[in-house]
């Protein structure tokens, strides 16, 4: 695990420049471009990741997200209590849904049905299609939204990256990328780093899935791998 003061450090060694002398980067420029890569390689392998159970509502389809929330990872919809109840909801775009469903802003009672898909309509709100009925909106039926947020920025030197320990070198790599591409004015360098990163990420991408697999993963709640502790949010 590396902390920002080690991240810094490598920036430094992967551009060939010391902290105390003939360096072109602050401590500050090189905390904001470990902060820019951990965002990118968050966006990049879609982590980290956290977890929300919304209750729904009769004919309600629009839901809130918390406020971090950048992108749906997975999402599902039913009663945890009933066998078979909870089922994988689509996540389509709203393109998509419109292809699918035309009507899909038809607020009429009979388009009212159990949920089977999802979009991500605005930054922070969610859209189930059909809108719940009755009987699809009772106690217990959950909409439960696994999303990727948007990492806290890294401020002091003993802070972490907030992904998966084997993404944390590449976020000093970007930051080289970044020299290169600014100050140190070496574009093919710059470029050919990040080519290197974007690479190397979708390679470890099966090592973070094996090691989700091989603890046994589930939505009720436990262990998080990406994270030192589980927390399940709950809202509405």
């Amino acid at each position: 695990m590396s902390t920002l003061s080690q991240i810094r450090g490598l920036i430094r060694t992967y551009i060939s420049q010391s902290d105390t002398s003939n360096t072109d980067f602050t401590d500050s420029d090189l905390n904001g471009f470990a902060n820019e890569g951990q965002r990118f390689l968050g966006a990049l392998v879609k982590k980290p990741i956290d977890h929300v159970e919304i209750q729904v509502e009769q004919d309600v389809p629009a839901y809130t997200l918390p406020v971090d929330a950048i992108l749906i990872n997975t999402a599902y919809f039913g009663d945890a209590n009933k066998t078979g109840d909870v089922l994988p909801l689509t996540v389509v775009t709203e393109e998509g849904l419109k292809e699918v469903v035309p009507n899909w802003l038809d607020e009429t009672t009979k388009t009212q049905n159990r949920p089977t898909r999802i979009i991500l309509l605005d930054m922070r709100t969610v859209l189930i299609n059909p809108r719940p009925n009755a009987a699809e909106s009772a106690s217990g039926k959950l909409l439960m939204i696994s999303y990727v947020f948007q990492p806290s920025n890294m401020t002091n030197d003993s802070d972490t990256p907030t992904l998966p320990v084997v993404y944390h070198d590449l976020i000093a790599k970007y930051g080289a990328h970044l020299c290169y591409m600014s100050k140190l004015n070496k574009p093919d360098l710059g470029a050919a780093l990040l080519s290197q990163v974007i690479d190397l990420a979708k390679k470890l991408e099966p090592l973070i899935v094996k090691e989700v697999n091989s603890l046994g993963f589930s939505w009720g709640g436990g262990f998080d791998p990406n994270s030192d502790s589980f927390v399940m949010r709950t809202n509405g």
